[in-house]
């Protein structure tokens, strides 16, 4: 307990539990099925925002809290979070932003939607966040993650870390940057555009006008979706469903639609 009686909270030790629990439904998903995954990737993005909460206790710690002046046990939620390490003067680099966010929508939109998404994407995902995980916790707690990993997952965790090395990957047979195909999935979770007051459902690889699956590449050379998946954003193949021209170059100006219950206005931006 606290001196004013309020629980004393254990936020890293809570984070870490959450990433043991990833890594482990990562090993089970080998022999026990691919929908292990997406528990991986809900279990490390709810590390991660506990680990974002753990910079700001060791601010200080009445900042974790939503209400300061009484000190109650609810927590700041992730917005809030990030506000008030800004107020500190913490730096949070934008990509670490960008990353941090991503990984708490796609674990919203794994939640509460249904996605055309792969084994091999989900997988790819929770790569990306893992590694995050580590460089987050040496750049913002100042020390290693890998000691408060248990030590029966220091094997898978080793595993991955081999995956995560590089800076380009050969994804879906394209070479992309690591966290593509987080981004990747995450726009599977918005398929509409809204034009004008009007929702129009998007066009999926593969569902374009005058395209022949015979003469096609099996993956969209630009943003590596499969046919049947929708395109990452900002990809150079896609087609707006209004005009039927390129997406990126034509002046109908859609806005990302995804319905209720999503926190962003569209998928978080490079």
């Amino acid at each position: 307990m606290d001196p004013d009686g309020a629980p004393e909270l254990q936020i890293a030790q809570r984070a870490y539990q959450f990433v043991d629990e990833s890594l482990r439904n990562a090993e089970r998903s080998t022999t026990e099925g691919h929908h292990l995954w997406v528990f991986a990737i809900i279990n490390i993005s709810q590390g991660l925002e506990l680990l974002l909460k753990e910079r700001l206790r060791r601010e200080h710690s009445v900042f974790v809290f939503a209400d300061i002046e009484r000190r109650r046990s609810n927590t700041v939620s992730f917005s809030q979070a990030l506000l008030r390490l800004e107020r500190c003067g913490i730096v949070i680099s934008k990509d670490d932003m960008i990353r941090l966010q991503r990984a708490r929508d796609l674990r919203n939109s794994l939640v509460h939607y249904v996605a055309n998404v792969t084994e091999e994407q989900l997988r790819a995902a929770y790569v990306d966040f893992f590694e995050f995980a580590h460089t987050f916790h040496l750049d913002q707690l100042g020390e290693e993650l890998h000691p408060n990993i248990s030590s029966n997952l220091w094997a898978v965790e080793a595993a991955l870390m081999r995956e995560f090395r590089r800076e380009f990957l050969e994804y879906q047979g394209t070479t992309v940057i690591k966290d593509w195909p987080s981004r990747l999935i995450e726009t599977q979770f918005w398929p509409f555009f809204t034009i004008e007051g009007a929702d129009f459902e998007r066009i999926r690889y593969g569902d374009e006008d005058g395209w022949c699956g015979d003469l096609q590449p099996t993956n969209c050379h630009d943003c590596a979706a499969l046919p049947g998946q929708l395109h990452a954003e900002g990809c150079d193949m896609e087609r707006c469903p209004r005009c039927k021209g390129q997406l990126l170059s034509c002046a109908c100006e859609p806005v990302w639609a995804a319905g209720s219950g999503v926190e962003t206005d569209g998928p978080v931006h490079q």
